[in-house]
């Protein structure tokens, strides 16, 4: 059976065991993108793989058919990995709260005595 028969019994009727065999298909090609943008991480590459596979059955529904089922997959794992990169990036000491906070009241206290009489 190829993709597109799999595709479609995993959307019409929501069949796991189709979406699996996709899934089986498909994993070590997405495993070994993940494991080239997280530089050999594997433990990382398994975990953006498994959410690529969550996010896929989840939005099954959405594929179009526009492109293979494995330019979708890789799509939604380049998604997850660039989500995780951004939440990981440090923050500047200029963005976090403890350097806002000392700012902040300086500008209170101009405030407060712009406005006293």
């Amino acid at each position: 059976m190829d993709d597109k028969e799999l595709v479609e019994r995993a959307v019409k009727s929501r069949d796991v065991a189709a979406f699996n065999l996709l899934a089986r298909q498909n994993q070590s090609k997405v495993r070994g993108l993940l494991l080239r943008l997280t530089r050999g991480n594997h433990a990382l590459a398994d975990d953006l793989a498994q959410e690529t596979f969550l996010e896929a059955w989840r939005g099954i529904a959405n594929f179009r058919g526009e492109s293979s089922f494995s330019t979708w997959l890789y799509r939604i794992a380049y998604r997850a990995f660039s989500c995780r990169r951004e939440s990981a990036k440090p923050t500047s000491p200029s963005t976090t709260g403890k350097e806002q906070r000392p700012a902040a009241r300086a500008r209170r206290r101009r405030a407060s005595i712009s406005h006293a009489p």
